[in-house]
């Protein structure tokens, strides 16, 4: 999005991350969303329910019902400081994600980022999801998948690596890692909506771009235009409802990036607004995206309702934005 409080430096950045990713990204990987792995930051509880069960309350989910595996809390213990990844000097592995931070981030930014990741595989409730277990495979095999952040004062993502890191050493991390965009902590001032909307925006590109094409790799295939994504995105366009003229200046230079930028703007915003937090998350989406509650995506957006319930619900949670508040005020 490119709305109000949308950090311009993503058009202006767009070209390289685009470029990097299709480099570094690959095409879709296999493995289908009833696959499990075993991670050091899961235990599993006696609790369960059937394994074949559906996890919607309206039977069409594509995940299905398991053994309830806990989700190890989060704290300043959990960060592995290190020249290891980079330019990136401090790190946190959680659920199969590799979230990276520079020099210049805070431990506790670091650590919300990594705890807000945590809310949406299912915070303190845990989760019974089999698509949670195919999310972290997916995250944690072949090259691995990297959540980046940095900061509105330090170095900035520019073509060719970052602003005062060699580019050989931003080069070598991304042939070893995937990755979409970045996360950017803000100044102070910029506390509350606008840093919580960064956050989300973010985390959820590297969950639909680099998670949800594995696991579910037909309905969320972004290269195809016969895809689910694909065609629930052609609809909110068509009816109004996503105006992607802000786009424009990518088409030009990038059809192929325009073509996944786009779709992952559209998934975080549907998302967004079907569980409910578009209002509190990102308020002033001006004409860029017109839909506001879970209603409205259920009722003018129905191809998308149908993915929604089929591969998110249930699976991906929303976080409690009083929560969010609490970090990011």
């Amino acid at each position: 999005m490119f709305a109000t409080n949308k950090s311009k430096i993503q058009v202006n950045v767009y070209a390289f991350l685009a470029s990097f990713c299709i480099i570094s990204c690959g095409g879709g990987g296999g493995g289908g969303s009833n696959e499990s792995s075993s991670t050091s930051m899961m235990s599993n509880s006696s609790s369960s329910s059937s394994s074949s069960s559906s996890t919607s309350s309206s039977s069409i989910s594509l995940c299905t019902t398991g053994v309830l595996t806990s989700l190890n809390a989060i704290d300043s213990s959990n960060v592995i400081s290190g020249s290891t990844h980079s330019p990136f000097e401090k790190h946190i592995k959680y659920g199969g994600l590799l979230i990276v931070a520079l020099p210049d981030n805070t431990e506790t930014f670091l650590v919300d980022v990594t705890d807000t990741y945590r809310d949406i595989l299912g915070g303190d409730s845990g989760y019974t999801s089999s698509c949670v277990d195919s999310l972290i495979t997916q995250f944690d095999t072949n090259k691995k998948v990297v959540q980046r952040l940095w900061t509105d004062w330090g170095p900035k993502p520019a073509e060719g690596g970052l602003e005062g890191n060699t580019i050989l050493n931003f080069e070598a991390f991304g042939d070893n890692y995937e990755t979409t965009d970045f996360i950017k902590e803000l100044q102070e001032s910029e506390a509350g909506q606008p840093q919580i909307n960064e956050v989300i925006e973010h985390i959820l590109h590297t969950i639909t771009v680099k998670g949800l094409s594995r696991v579910f790799p037909t309905k969320w295939d972004q290269s195809s235009t016969n895809s689910d994504i694909y065609l629930s995105m052609q609809e909110a366009i068509n009816k109004g409802y996503y105006d992607i003229s802000s786009y424009e200046d990518v088409k030009a230079s990038d059809p192929t990036g325009h073509q996944g930028l786009i779709q992952q703007e559209f998934a975080y915003m549907a998302i967004l607004t079907a569980w409910g937090l578009k209002p509190q998350v990102w308020p002033d989406s001006e004409t860029e995206w017109t839909l506001s509650t879970t209603n409205d995506i259920q009722t003018k957006l129905p191809l998308f309702w149908k993915l929604y319930e089929q591969t998110v619900k249930d699976f991906l949670i929303p976080p409690k934005f009083s929560d969010l508040q609490t970090r990011f005020n």
